[in-house]
């Protein structure tokens, strides 16, 4: 009985099938740089344009607050008139009612900006102010990194007796040194002193959207610093920048919708002379309208539709190109087949390449981004307010970036290796195509 021989032919594992076809690719670009080059650039301008767009929407819209981590239940109350048209600001006497009277909040905080000088005449400076309730911190659950936040008591109603300061860790590094020691020494701020007592941490600008702050104090402070602290007492003087609340577990924004307006309505019965007509909705932080998300919101949708059709567009153009260099390489392919390559083996083949392309596009998108990323503060008007509307590369759109990458690999790559899986060896070889091997 005659003796079968067996070839055991050897194992590769998917990581050296993946590195073969990494080498391969490498070689093959190499020895056409300009279509290389062609096609990176194409894939560079959609990926570095569709991840600058989201880098903005990341930082006015997906995180409008930095360094606040739980942004859960986190909303703004805004005042609207009765036809629909946006007040958004509150008074301080209003919102003394929203704290007393609102069962389905948690909390409630409140903060307006002001400008200030900082330091001594010729060496004072212009910074920018939030004056707050004494319970704004906690309300964001944000600890300070350095000291604390401001006490209950430091919230009470009495103008002026509590002249103390919580500044930004820009102003502490830039101003201050970083000095460890900085707790409990004053600052000059419109000619008074005040104590610091807390060092917030790093990336907080505070909660005006798109606007940095480098000094937070009791909005009792007003009055003392000349900032308007006898409009407290005046319940039509709408000048609060920010009311801030955080829903209680389980409450939809549209049963706190139904509360705030309900009470509004008593407010308007109580004293019509400044509330009449005056109505309150509860809005996502992403959708307030004083910021710059209320500016840009449509604008970035807008944007977001031009980015898609743009990525469209760039991934059809370098679809056509692999398409067409796919077609003068079907002798290669029909090789491959006779030699017992799988057509699924030849499509990872030809996705891989497209990797390779879209990698290298998505390094020279992120180079463009570190550039693109701050044009939107360059295109803002010169106003006296602390624009900074962020941008740039991040943990963030670092992440959004490799995804775009995968959805252009993908989206380029699949035609050209649809086409390679059904190529013939016997055809290929009457046509006499050229290998683009």
């Amino acid at each position: 009985m005659p003796v079968k021989s067996v070839v055991l032919l050897p194992v590769v594992s998917p990581l050296q099938t993946l590195w073969q076809d990494l080498r391969f690719s490498l070689k093959l670009f190499a020895s056409n740089p300009k279509f290389t080059a062609v096609a990176v650039l194409n894939l560079a301008l959609g990926i570095a344009v569709a991840s600058t767009v989201f880098s903005w929407i990341d930082n006015v819209l997906l995180r409008p607050y930095p360094a606040v981590t739980d942004m859960d239940n986190l909303a703004l109350i805004e005042t609207v008139t009765l036809s629909g048209e946006h007040l958004v600001a509150s008074s301080y006497q209003d919102y003394r009612d929203y704290r007393d009277n609102l069962k389905l909040v948690s909390d409630v905080a409140i903060g307006r900006f002001t400008p200030l000088s900082v330091g001594w005449q010729r060496n004072a400076e212009r910074a920018w102010a939030e004056l707050v309730s004494a319970n704004y911190f906690d309300l964001l659950k944000i600890k300070p990194v350095l000291g604390r936040s401001f006490l209950p008591e430091e919230g009470a109603d009495k103008p002026g007796a509590f002249p103390v300061a919580v500044i930004s860790y820009r102003m502490w590094q830039n101003r201050f040194h970083g000095d460890r020691e900085i707790l409990g020494k004053t600052i000059r701020l419109n000619r008074h002193e005040l104590t610091i007592i807390g060092v917030a941490p790093q990336g907080f600008r505070g909660t005006t959207v798109g606007l940095v702050y480098d000094v937070w104090m009791p909005i009792t402070m007003a009055e003392e610093m000349g900032t308007g602290g006898g409009t407290l007492n005046y319940r039509g003087c709408r000048d609060l920048t920010s009311t801030l609340v955080r829903l209680k577990p389980g409450v939809t924004l549209d049963q706190a919708r139904a509360e705030a307006s309900a009470l509004a309505a008593r407010l308007a019965s109580a004293y019509p002379q400044t509330n009449r007509g005056v109505d309150l909705t509860v809005v996502p932080v992403w959708a307030g309208h004083l910021g710059a998300q209320g500016i840009l919101l449509k604008p970035l949708q807008i944007l977001v539709a031009v980015c898609a059709l743009l990525l469209v567009i760039v991934c059809a153009n370098v679809s056509n190109l692999l398409l067409a260099r796919a077609v003068s390489r079907q002798k290669e392919f029909g090789l491959r087949r006779a030699f017992g390559a799988r057509s699924s083996r030849i499509l990872r083949q030809l996705l891989t390449e497209t990797l390779v392309l879209a990698l290298a596009a998505g390094a020279v998108g992120l180079l463009l981004l570190v550039w693109l990323g701050g044009s939107l503060n360059r295109l803002l008007p010169a106003v006296d307010f602390p624009f900074d509307l962020g941008g740039g590369v991040n943990p963030t759109t670092f992440g959004f970036t490799l995804l775009i990458v995968v959805v252009v690999t993908i989206a380029s790559g699949l035609a050209p290796g649809l086409l390679s899986m059904r190529a013939n060896l016997s055809q290929a070889l009457n046509e006499g195509g050229r290998s683009g091997i």
